[in-house]
């Protein structure tokens, strides 16, 4: 049985930003392993963890870019913060902007 596309473009943009399986799978709150077994397609998720999973990628991969050339956090406890946090990523990308003011096209 095959995932959602919604579920797939998740997957493709975590492992596109360096988002650990295990990191992904606390960050909504299921084990590594049940989040591992619906990638292999053994296990299934609810359309709703799905969804939520869609979102938590979706928001680090806003902060991914917003951060460049800076990497994310590496633990999922400060991922966390960052998809809980009130700062937005365009409040990043001006932060970072005023730390390194070259223009981001030259990437």
């Amino acid at each position: 049985m095959a995932y959602s596309i919604t579920f797939s473009k998740a997957l493709f943009d975590a492992d596109r930003i360096g988002l650990s399986t295990a990191a992904l799978a606390r960050l909504v709150g299921i084990s590594p392993g049940t989040l591992r077994n619906a990638i292999n397609e053994t296990g299934k998720l609810s359309s709703v963890r799905e969804a939520e999973i869609a979102t938590v990628v979706a928001r680090l991969k806003a902060f991914h870019d917003a951060l460049h050339p800076l990497p994310l956090p590496s633990s999922w406890e400060a991922l966390r913060e960052l998809t809980i946090s009130p700062l937005t990523p365009n409040d990043a990308a001006q932060f970072v902007a005023k730390l390194f003011p070259i223009s981001r096209d030259e990437d």
